[in-house]
């Protein structure tokens, strides 16, 4: 990827915007500070977003809460870890796509209040899942560990606490 500088507000009112690759969070690659999908839009995230992309970047804490337009996220690369509240109440998500991720841990309360996400295929090599990582994900069914989950101690408190429909968690290293 080409890209080494986004500025702050560069989509700013951009209404029709439907779907968003993100190759690092914040001004510049490799930039240190914290930001969230505001940093680029400013107070409002257009409605119309239904799709974003990470690549080779990790997901700040709280950095598409409340982006409840949200219905498919694809983490790609090397993302290193899923921050506290990152997609916190996006209730739209339906799908997430950890397809070809190097993902280490996923935070606390991060998909918490994802109201539609149905199935998830956790990506090899995560080795921690934070609590009530996914609380209140209450339409999910099917949850595939990855063999690199190895013991409960690895799965934080309540992490899948009030996902009513869950009936299958499939680990099949263990």
């Amino acid at each position: 990827d080409t890209t080494v500088m986004v500025l702050e507000g560069a989509f700013r009112d951009c209404a029709s915007l439907t779907s968003l690759t993100i190759p690092f969070f914040g001004f510049e690659r490799g930039a240190t500070e914290k930001t969230t999908i505001h940093y680029y839009f400013g107070d409002t995230v257009p409605a119309t977003l239904k799709e974003v992309t990470v690549k080779d970047a990790g997901v700040p804490k709280e950095a598409f809460k409340d982006c409840a337009s949200l219905k498919t996220v694809n983490l790609e690369g090397n993302n290193g870890t899923i921050g506290e509240s990152a997609f916190e109440n996006c209730s739209g998500i339906f799908y997430v796509n950890f397809n070809d991720v190097t993902l280490t841990s996923i935070g606390e309360s991060a998909f918490e209040n994802c109201g539609n996400l149905l199935t998830l295929r956790l990506p090899e090599g995560l080795t921690e899942i934070g609590r009530m990582a996914f609380y209140k994900c209450g339409t999910m069914y099917s949850v595939t560990m990855p063999t690199s989950i190895t013991n409960m101690s690895q799965i934080g408190y309540a992490a899948f606490w009030d996902c009513n429909s869950l009936y299958e968690i499939y680990n099949p290293g263990n």
